[in-house]
């Protein structure tokens, strides 16, 4: 029956004497069935030194190669690859870093404000030629839908000096933009009068808690118009593929006044490697229970 299956899979085998010698010598002479600083010691070939007093202890090492070495492969491939095989028998693998094609922004205020000047820093060095996808929430959300519509960290930076994000953040109400700007005011004037520390503190409390629950309609329409005049600048310096009919009708589109879409952006990536697509995160409040909502292309 069911019930005597089960009863009897519960049931262990009674070991004999004579076994139980036998698995009591395999553990002494297995590392496998031994704890891992007794199998460490009791494994040759892999420790360099004595033997450890503990696992933390542990130096791992491996072999030199020593001798001439021949050159089985040289700079194979997109990752270079290099295979030299020495007279001790040993192989060394070369190989370079493999392209960065993705970048993810976090959010935070601080991270924010020093993201342009780490955008042009990965310029400089030629890191952002391959990225071919950009996500980020919150300040690196607005980050990344910036760049990832084409532009230029340089730009970046200029539009990023002169922004004013909290002012970005007031209500089209004229008397909750009221309060919102009183509120501000009293933060500025307590920071001056407490200090940075702590009056830098109620600055900051006094400046986003009236724009909690701000729709941002400000800051919307400068992403719109911004991200809408990157992409038509980057399809104007790349006329090679502007009369392609995708690219030419999302131009058309955007030319009388609409804003660009997750889906232009990942259609137009396949003809301007400037353009990224996009993935942006945010936070749904569904019955009191935040869930993380993702916004691209596929989703959007």
């Amino acid at each position: 029956s069911l019930g005597a299956t089960a009863s009897s899979l519960n049931q262990e085998p009674v070991e004999t004497p004579s076994q139980a010698a036998h698995k009591s010598a395999s553990l002494r002479q297995e590392p496998s069935g031994q704890g891992l600083g007794v199998a460490l010691k009791s494994t040759p070939g892999i420790l360099s030194g004595k033997l450890p007093e503990s696992v933390s202890d542990v130096r791992f090492s491996s072999p030199q190669g020593q001798g001439e070495s021949r050159t089985l492969t040289d700079s194979a491939g997109p990752r270079q690859i290099t295979l030299r095989q020495f007279e001790n028998g040993v192989t060394e693998l070369q190989l370079s870093r493999p392209p960065l094609t993705s970048l993810v922004l976090s959010g935070g205020g601080a991270k924010g404000a020093a993201y342009p000047g780490a955008m042009l820093a990965l310029e400089e060095k030629g890191m952002l030629d391959g990225i071919r996808s950009m996500s980020g929430s919150s300040a690196g959300g607005i980050t990344a839908a910036l760049l990832a519509s084409g532009m230029s960290p340089a730009a970046f930076k200029t539009l990023s000096d002169k922004m004013d994000l909290i002012s970005l953040l007031d209500s089209s109400n004229k008397k909750l933009k009221l309060f919102q700007h009183i509120s501000s005011e009293i933060g500025a004037s307590l920071k001056k009068g407490l200090g940075n520390k702590i009056g830098g503190f109620s600055e900051l409390l006094l400046n986003v808690l009236p724009r909690i629950d701000s729709r941002a309609e400000p800051l919307e329409r400068l992403l719109r118009d911004e991200t809408r005049k990157a992409v038509l600048g980057q399809i104007a310096t790349h006329p090679e593929v502007a009369r392609q009919p995708t690219v030419a009708a999302i131009a058309s589109r955007l030319q009388s006044g609409s804003g660009v879409t997750f889906g232009d952006l990942d259609r137009l990536s396949a003809y301007i490697p400037q353009i990224k697509t996009l993935n942006i995160t945010g936070t749904a409040m569904f019955e009191g229970r935040p869930q993380l909502v993702v916004f691209n292309a596929s989703h959007t």
